[in-house]
C-alpha cells in the first residue's frame, strides 16, 4: 500500500553517504547545517562559517546540505565531510530524526551551526539527540506563517543568533517567550560571493538577447531598469 500511496521505500538516512575519510579524531567534530547550496545569500554566509570554523578554530566541519545548489563545491572545499544533498519531499521531521541520529552517531557531533530558519527542521531533533546548537536567524517572522511558529521552533535552539536588533524585535514581537532564551545580536558583515565553475561560461548569446531587449540603435540613450537576485516575492526583484 505504501507503493500506491506514493511513499519512499528508504530514508534519506539510509541512501546518503557518509564519509569519515577525512575526518580528524584528535578535532571535535561541528555539524553544520544550511537549508540550501544556493549561490545566495545564507548559503554563502554558511559557507564562510564552515570556513572560520576549519580553518581558526581547527574544527571537523561537517556540513549538511538541506537541498542542493550552485556552490556544493564550495561547502565541499570548506568541510570535512558533506552529507546531502537532500530533495524537499525528504524535509520531514521523522527523516530528520533519523538522519540527525545517524549524523551524531556516524560523527560524534560536538555541537552543531543551523544556518537559516528555514533549516529549523533540524532543531528539535538535534536538542532530543543533547546535540547543543547555534541558531543563525537572517529573516522576519512574516516570512513563516502562521504567527509565532518561528519563535515556537527556536526553543529548541540552544543559542540564537540575530543579524540586526530590528529581526530580533519583530522575532520577540510576534513570540513573547523568546525573552526567556539566550540571544545574541552580531552584525555578520559584506561576504565576497564565491567563485564556481560556470557551466554558461559563453554569454554571448544572452548578451545579444539583452541588448536586443534594450535597444537604443537608433541614436537614442536607452532608460534600463535591471534587476538582479532572487526571483522571490520577498526579494524585491519585482
Amino acid at each position: 500500500s505504501g507503493v500506491a500511496e506514493g511513499r519512499r521505500a528508504l530514508s534519506a538516512a539510509s541512501r546518503l553517504t557518509f564519509d569519515t575519510s577525512r575526518i580528524d579524531p584528535a578535532r571535535d567534530t561541528v555539524l553544520l547545517v544550511t537549508h540550501q547550496a544556493s549561490r545566495t545569500g545564507a548559503p554563502i554566509h554558511a559557507a564562510e562559517v564552515g570556513h572560520r570554523l576549519r580553518t581558526d578554530l581547527g574544527l571537523n566541519v561537517v556540513s549538511l546540505l538541506l537541498m542542493g545548489g550552485d556552490i556544493v563545491e564550495v561547502f565541499e572545499a570548506c568541510s570535512d565531510a558533506v552529507v546531502g544533498p537532500l530533495t524537499y519531499d525528504e524535509w520531514h521531521p521523522v527523516e530528520a530524526k533519523f538522519l540527525i541520529e545517524k549524523l551524531v552517531r556516524v560523527y560524534d557531533i560536538a555541537y552543531a551551526v543551523v544556518n537559516r530558519i528555514d533549516s529549523r527542521l533540524v532543531l528539535e531533533p538535534l536538542s532530543l539527540a543533547h546535540v547543543p546548537n547555534v541558531a543563525l536567524v537572517h529573516e522576519f517572522p512574516s516570512y513563516f506563517p502562521p504567527r509565532g511558529s518561528v519563535g515556537k521552533s527556536l526553543e529548541w535552539a540552544t543559542r540564537i543568533v540575530f543579524p540586526a536588533h530590528i529581526v530580533a524585535n519583530a522575532v520577540a514581537e510576534e513570540y513573547p517567550n523568546l525573552a526567556n532564551w539566550p540571544y545574541a545580536v552580531l552584525p555578520q558583515g559584506a561576504l565576497a560571493p564565491p567563485k564556481v565553475r560556470d557551466a554558461h561560461a559563453d554569454t554571448s548569446d544572452e548578451e545579444a538577447r539583452l541588448q536586443a531587449a534594450i535597444g537604443g540603435g537608433d541614436g537614442e540613450k536607452p532608460f534600463v531598469v535591471l534587476g538582479i537576485g532572487t526571483v522571490f516575492i520577498r526579494k524585491g526583484v519585482d
